[in-house]
């Protein structure tokens, strides 16, 4: 079931030109930065995406365990 959860798309917003990058959460959590079509390289390992994954990620289990 966690396998699900890593194939779930995360949207990174640049913060230079505003587009969105479309990426795996396992990609995510397994890189440190990711490129924008504008050439930004946008960093992955900020504290505030690290807790929304890690938020993520609970919810998830919590479903499994109510289910």
């Amino acid at each position: 079931m966690i396998s699900l959860l890593s194939d779930t798309a995360i949207r990174i917003s640049c913060f230079n030109c505003s587009s969105k990058v479309v990426k795996p959460m396992k990609w995510v959590k397994s890189h440190n930065r990711v490129a924008c079509k504008c050439g930004t390289s946008i960093r992955l390992n900020t504290p505030q995406l690290i807790v929304e994954i890690a938020r993520d990620e609970l919810s998830f289990a919590s479903l499994n365990w109510a289910v």
